[in-house]
This record gives structure tokens, sequence and C-alpha cells, in this order.
């Protein structure tokens, strides 16, 4: 309810977007999106500067940009499903589906990653184990799951299943030819890359590591084995969701907004008020301070300034001192030294009231930083 009543942005969600749909004010609220300012400046590493600068200063092209949003977005969903139904199908991994999509989402899908180990786990499986997961994969892209409502895509990935079948038929002669052998059929990644040697001279015994040695037909094996997490890997792809452009239309966490209202950081908010005080005061005389300290500042802006240049004790003489030459008679704020040190009394109280000092127990005449939040 909160993204779509209270994002405006949330009419480009529609499958049909309409050129009059889109106002001024929706193109503005574009360009201050995180996922637009990263797309800009990809293009412009990139090189694709005619593209980067029409994005932010020609509307139409930026509309025409939009307008075809629905159907990349289609493309990209579409993608992740794909993906990972075959992750899911495959066995490999135990995680539950809803599991793995929330992964997927943000921080995309990388076979060789260890949230999603699946070209370790493969590498593992014997020939007898492979040709199973194998079977399913090629089920999977034929029909699809219709609880998801993904269709099967065999005609969009006929490469695919056409090279899982052939290292599907490789793997099986492998197998039928090595039946009746004594020795086990295995990959590199199975066979043990050390084996211990025991030889017997002048009746000692004496051990040593030699390096295990594969059969021509153990060499097939880790070959197809190899083509199989290529092709899986060229297949099963998904890059994070904050990635894509104009992701915060259609993509939504609920966490965020509440962490901001429900968690407050008042030190953050005090730090800017004190620092640069203008942002809340909206006045002439803290405009031009622009973050630096000047006698034209509130007090306790001035002294937050330099309190902040202090040490963890603060020597309340030298304090006054250096307050007294920001605000003195020779600057804007034309103060005498008494109505100064009036301002000086109140700004003081107010950061201990703050929370920002307190009074030290080690030294009577100075004031110690007070840690919070």
């Amino acid at each position: 309810m909160c993204h779509f009543y209270a994002n405006p942005l949330s009419v480009l969600a529609q499958d049909k977007l309409e050129r009059k749909t889109l106002q001024p004010e929706h193109l503005e609220a574009i360009r201050t999106l995180d996922s637009f300012k990263s797309h800009v400046e990809a293009a412009v590493g990139g090189r694709q500067l005619t593209h980067a600068r029409s994005l932010l200063e020609n509307d139409n092209y930026l509309i025409e940009q939009v307008l075809g949003h629905p159907e990349t977005r289609r493309e990209r969903l579409n993608r992740l499903l794909r993906s990972l139904h075959l992750i899911s199908t495959s066995g490999l991994l135990t995680a539950s589906f809803a599991n793995l999509y929330i992964v997927a989402l943000s921080e995309g899908i990388d076979l060789s990653s260890e949230t999603f180990p699946v070209i370790d786990k493969i590498r593992k499986l014997g020939p007898n184990e492979l040709l199973p997961v194998m079977s399913r994969l090629a089920d999977a892209v034929r029909s699809g799951n219709a609880e998801l409502s993904l269709q099967g895509w065999g005609d969009d990935a006929d490469d695919f299943v056409c090279s899982l079948t052939q290292i599907q038929d490789e793997i099986e002669a492998l197998v039928e030819r090595n039946k009746g052998s004594r020795h086990a059929l295995k990959s590199t990644y199975t066979a043990q890359s050390k084996v211990l040697r025991t030889t017997v001279v002048a009746q000692k015994v004496q051990l040593s590591h030699d390096t295990a040695t594969l059969t021509e037909d153990d060499k097939a094996l880790t070959k197809a084995v190899d083509s199989l997490t290529e092709l899986l890997a060229r297949q099963v792809d998904c890059e994070p969701i904050t990635s894509l452009f104009l992701n915060e239309v259609w993509v939504y966490d609920s966490q965020s907004p509440y962490r901001d209202v429900f968690i407050p950081k008042p030190s953050l908010t005090f730090d800017r008020a004190l620092s640069r005080p203008h942002d809340y005061l909206a006045c002439s005389c803290c405009k031009k301070a622009d973050g630096a300290m000047m006698g034209s500042l509130p007090s306790t802006s001035i002294l937050y300034h330099l309190y902040q240049e202090a040490g963890p004790l603060i020597n309340v003489a030298d304090l006054w001192t250096a307050f007294y030459a920001v605000v003195g008679e020779d600057t804007e704020a034309n103060l005498d030294e008494r109505t100064a040190l009036a301002h000086f009394y109140r700004a003081l109280a107010e950061l201990k009231t703050m929370g920002f000092v307190k009074t030290s127990r080690k030294k009577t005449d100075h004031i110690a930083k007070a840690k919070w939040l």
C-alpha cells in the first residue's frame, strides 16, 4: 500500500504504459533515482556519452526509454524465474525456492559463489549421479513450472537442450564402456589427487606420495563435467535487482521505510542542524556560512564547531576565549563581552542538555565530551 499510494512512480509498473501518463514531475522524479544515476554513470564509463546526455537533458528521449521499461522488466523477471527453476529442479541445493528467490534478488546469481555453489556440487558428483541431474534439467526446460506460471522455453533454449543431451550421451557411453572394468570411472575432481605409496627397502617401509593417474575415460569424464559447468554458467546467470534500471518502480523493500521511521538517528539530525543550521532555519545569515564557522551563526552552532575541534577534555576558559574571538566586537555579530558571555553560557547549557558534554570529574574547570548514539 505504501509503495503504490505513496510513490508517484508506481504508475510505471503497469504493463501497458502510455506516453500521456507521464508528466514532467514523473521525469523529474525518475532523474533522482539511484538506479537512474547508476545507469548514467555506467553509460559514461562505457563512452556512451550521447546516450547519457540525452537521458539527462532530453525529456522525449527519457520517455522512450521509460516506455520500453515494462518489456525489459518482464524479460529480466522471466530470466530470473527460469534460472531459479533450473537450480531448484536440479536438487543440488537444499534451500527452498523462496529463500533462493530472496537471495537472487539482492545478490544476483553466480553458480560459483558460496550462496549458489552449484558448480562445486556438480564437480563432486559421480557419473551415475550426474545423469539424473541432467535429465531433470532438460525436463525443467521443456515443461516449465505451473506454480510459477512459467511455461516451458524449449524453443528459446534449443542450443542449451541439445548441448545438454550431447554431454549426457557422452557420459552414458563412458559409463557403459566401464561396466566390466575394475577401475571406477571418476573425474579429476572426485579422484584423490595424491595417493600413498608403500615401498619396502632393506626390511624398512618407506612411504611416499604420488600423483593419482587418470585413465583416458577419466579424462573424457572430466572434460564432460567441465563442459556441463560452462553450459550451466552461461544459461543460469542473473545480476542483482538493485543494478537494474528503474528497479525502484517495481521492487519495494518494506523494511527500509520502517527502519527510518521507527529507528531514528538523533545524533545525525543534531549534527546536521548544528553544523548547517541554514538547512533548518533557511535564514540569510546562515546561508553564506555553507557549513563553515562564522560569527553570524547561532551561538550553539558556533560552540558546536569549536566542540568538534577540541579533544575529549575541554577547558571552559579556552573555549570561551575561542568563542569570543568569533563573536567579538570585530565580527559581524558585533556583541560586547557581557552579551557574548551570556550567549556562551546559554549555548553551553544547550549542548549539555542535548547530551554532547558533561561535567568532568578529573578537572573542575573542564568539561568532557559525552559518547552517545
